[in-house]
């Protein structure tokens, strides 16, 4: 029949029968599909770059301490606001937060660093720093556990500074400027 179409070309798939609602119907419409436009569509991947932002209070320990509970208590209600309505500018997403500090999840670092970069500036406000680190790697996931050294090398950043990773050193710079 190949022969008789102007244009046409003999495909051979694999399978026992060629009908569009059986079997591999998606090879056999695409190649339909070639042949009576000259395009063959592919599916994209869903993917992204997540990135996760870990952003941490400097000297909170300190400051709870000199405060006392209940305006240390007040403090963290108003830090959270902040971070949280940020987190939502950026469509971020919480991960997991406990006294003074957020994991967000975002789709890529760009996001990331600038949401970080935008809490340290507003929180300012409240007479507090924070520091922020966003991260690209593979190793993160919902569960993800911030190890204790990790912690410590994060709040020795200069405070308001997004700490970079080697991971996004790139894209960081990009996504900043």
């Amino acid at each position: 029949m190949a022969k008789r179409i102007q244009g046409a070309i003999l495909v051979e798939l694999a399978g026992a029968d060629h009908t569009p609602y059986v079997g591999n119907s998606d090879a056999l419409l695409d190649e339909i599909e070639e042949f009576l436009t000259g395009i063959r569509h592919c599916a994209e991947p869903d993917r992204i770059l997540a990135t996760v932002l870990f952003t941490d209070i400097v000297d909170s320990t300190k400051q709870a301490a000199e405060m006392g509970d209940r305006k240390w208590g007040e403090l963290l209600q108003q830090h959270h606001v902040i971070v949280r309505r940020e987190l939502a500018r950026f469509r971020g997403r919480g991960v997991n937060t406990a006294g003074d500090y957020f994991l967000i999840a975002f789709d890529g670092p760009g996001r990331a660093i600038r949401c970080g970069m935008s809490i340290s500036r507003r929180v300012r406000s409240l007479g507090i720093d924070t520091v922020s680190r966003p991260s690209s790697r593979n190793s993160w996931s919902e569960g993800a556990r911030v190890d204790e050294n990790s912690r410590l090398n994060w709040i020795r950043t200069p405070p308001g500074a997004a700490q970079e990773c080697a991971g996004i050193r790139d894209l960081a710079d990009r996504a900043v400027t």
